[in-house]
């Protein structure tokens, strides 16, 4: 399938039907969800959900078409560390970029995340303009990379 990249929040199949980028936003807090799917859903994406690593992992095994995870880190079970690791661990998950969003914001929270595999680390409360931002950049990123959807 050849798809090409509008550089911000849609890919474009062979016959030119825009297919928007799916995120996966994985927190336990309904309201977080809430807003995070609000800001997300304004700016042209597609929003799953999942409140635990269970659910995290349902997700991307039935959707391949996950463009981007944000991943608190505190959640019931297993925490977003042990589930950013286990998702790099992964060959079928281990390029999907993954932004911590989470209240654990001191610098070894931070250095815990990004050894973890996170590729941003956002601490709430944040703005929504911070969010969409880092949204952006991490997915232009990738894209530069060249990460490809099929």
């Amino acid at each position: 399938m050849n798809i090409k990249f509008d550089g911000y929040c849609q890919y474009f199949n062979e016959k030119g039907f825009a297919m928007k980028k799916v995120i996966l936003t994985v927190d336990d807090s309904n309201e977080i969800r809430g807003i995070v799917k609000y800001y997300l859903e304004n700016d042209g994406y597609e929003v799953l959900e999942a409140i635990n690593a269970f659910q995290t992992f349902k997700a991307v095994s039935n959707n391949k078409k996950i463009d981007l995870i944000l991943l608190d880190v505190m959640l019931p079970g297993t925490d977003g560390h042990e589930i950013a690791r286990k998702l790099k661990e992964d060959k079928n998950t281990q390029n999907i970029p993954i932004i911590m969003l989470t209240s654990k914001g001191d610098k070894n929270d931070v250095v815990e995340g990004v050894v973890a595999g996170a590729d941003d680390y956002i601490i709430k409360p944040f703005k929504k303009d911070t969010l969409l931002e880092r949204v952006k950049r991490i997915l232009v990123k990738c894209e530069e990379r060249g990460g490809e959807r099929s």
